[in-house]
């Protein structure tokens, strides 16, 4: 009901539910990744695993990264956004 009366709720409700699923894609992906490169003779596990902790961090980022921009207080003003990025208005 509220986010009928708020459009701009609804759109963050929405990128809230894709940042989850494109979260939840990613770390399928890596999970079949890591179980594919563990597999291979002579791998190295040690790499694999750093490896793996690294993109896993990148991910986390990219999503507070995200979730913030969508946040109420900068969503509702976007010239807050557009001036901090691009300078003076």
């Amino acid at each position: 009901m509220e986010t009928e009366k708020d459009p701009f709720e609804a759109v963050r409700a929405m990128m809230h539910e894709n940042l989850d699923k494109v979260g939840s894609a990613t770390q399928s992906y890596l999970d079949i990744f890591e179980k594919t490169m563990r597999g291979l003779p002579g791998a190295n596990q040690e790499q694999i695993g750093t490896f793996k902790a690294y993109i896993e961090r990148q991910v986390a980022a990219n999503e507070t990264s995200g979730r913030s921009f969508w946040a109420p207080r900068i969503f509702r003003r976007p010239s807050v956004f557009r001036s901090s990025t691009f300078g003076p208005n």
